[in-house]
């Protein structure tokens, strides 16, 4: 299976000599695949300077990939089986592309799903019948390729993407961060063949561009990282190497409580049944804008056989303040939380269990070395980010002033 992940960017092209490549690659199983030339290897990633081709593509909008790459990729076989204006069959190519375009935090993302058209038909593609696929053409691109094998899940997906965008980070390579591609090579039922690529592709002459880390503003609103979502307010009052104090205003946050669980699947179903409420799942039956970030408040249990207790908690939009629309689950309620001053430590990546108690204890004992009197029995988890954002996530946890 092969995957490829691309972040692009804006203009013309890399200028290199290309070098001979064997074709087809082997991985192309003797099918149709866009051909390319390699123009340089490095012990991170491979340069490929891609020819422009025809693709036919579908487009969903969901919120999980395994959903729309299944969506796309089903329109994809009916159209190749007969479902065009030819009525015709047309040979399977390769790779089997999805291009991701993330959602806001956690709103539904863009899934473009493209096989490349065959090369008989590349001049004259057949037209397809379903008005939800359509011909696409794929401009002459250069890809910075990174590849690995086995079946792909998300995270390795976005651990292999993470990789290769330092690599280009480092090297000062700009590309487009708005979304990525994979690229599958290998039918489900090949498990011993599977090969997996993740690609960066980028279309550049900005080599003086550099590819800098997001900063995060102190008091400039709303802070980049919020992703254009609504956020709860706040006045950074001190900014340390270990942490940054907010004063947040009083709020209303729409929040669920789940206990017995591990933090993951907590989080998941306090995330469904909040998604639900914002979806319609209300007394108005109406539609409420996302906003950022979901907070999980973790109380720990004390001793071996004492329940974790997770709040998990969506901000109520600033139009909604004043009343918000009442949940009609009855797990779901409005919490109205005071003014506060919270201790924060932020850092990236996707964030497991381990990383935020990793965090959440390195922030304690900061904390602790500079006499600071907060409350320790709870702490505070706050994602910013879509599950489909693979680069400079955000991620923070939080631990409250004590009066």
């Amino acid at each position: 299976m092969l995957t490829l992940y691309i972040l692009t960017t804006v203009a013309g092209l890399v200028a290199a000599s290309p070098a001979r490549v064997t074709w087809p690659t082997t991985f192309c199983h003797s099918l149709n695949c866009p051909r390319y030339h390699v123009v340089t290897s490095t012990a991170e990633y491979q340069e490929r300077l891609y020819e422009p081709a025809e693709w036919v593509s579908s487009s969903a909008y969901l919120t999980w990939y395994g959903s729309g790459m299944r969506t796309g990729y089903g329109k994809l076989i009916q159209y190749i089986s007969g479902a065009n204006k030819e009525r015709a069959n047309i040979p399977m190519t390769e790779p089997v592309v999805t291009m991701v375009t993330p959602g806001q935090n956690s709103s539904s993302s863009n899934f473009t799903v493209s096989l490349i058209v065959p090369r008989a038909d590349q001049t004259s593609p057949i037209e397809p019948s379903d008005p939800l696929v359509y011909l696409k053409s794929f401009p002459k691109m250069t890809a910075y390729v990174r590849h690995f094998s086995g079946y792909a899940f998300g995270d390795d997906w976005a651990e292999n993407a993470a990789t290769l965008a330092g690599a280009l980070d480092n090297a000062t390579i700009i590309y487009h961060k708005d979304f990525y591609y994979t690229a599958e090579y290998n039918s489900v039922f090949q498990p011993k063949q599977i090969h997996t690529m993740i690609t960066l592709i980028v279309l550049t002459t900005l080599a003086s561009f550099a590819v800098t880390s997001p900063v995060l503003p102190t008091q400039t609103w709303p802070p980049a990282f919020c992703n254009k979502l609504e956020c709860p307010k706040y006045t950074t009052v001190k900014t340390t190497k270990d942490y940054e104090e907010r004063q947040y205003d009083a709020a209303k946050w729409s929040s669920t409580t789940i206990s017995g669980m591990s933090y993951d699947e907590a989080s998941r179903t306090g995330f469904q049944r909040l998604f639900n409420y914002i979806s319609g799942s209300n007394k108005g039956q109406v539609k409420i804008p996302m906003t950022a970030p979901v907070t999980t408040k973790v109380l720990p249990g004390q001793g071996p056989f004492c329940k974790t207790n997770f709040t998990v908690s969506f901000f109520v939009p600033f139009a909604d303040q004043t009343s918000p629309p009442e949940p009609s689950d009855p797990n779901v309620f409005t919490n109205p939380l005071a003014g506060m001053t919270a201790f924060v430590k932020s850092f990236g990546g996707y964030a497991s269990d381990t990383d935020w108690t990793k965090n959440a204890a390195a922030l304690a004992e900061s904390l602790d070395n500079a006499t600071i009197n907060y409350h320790k029995e709870f702490y505070y988890t706050a994602g910013y980010d879509s599950p489909f954002t693979p680069l400079h996530r955000h991620n923070e946890v939080w631990f409250i002033k004590a009066d």
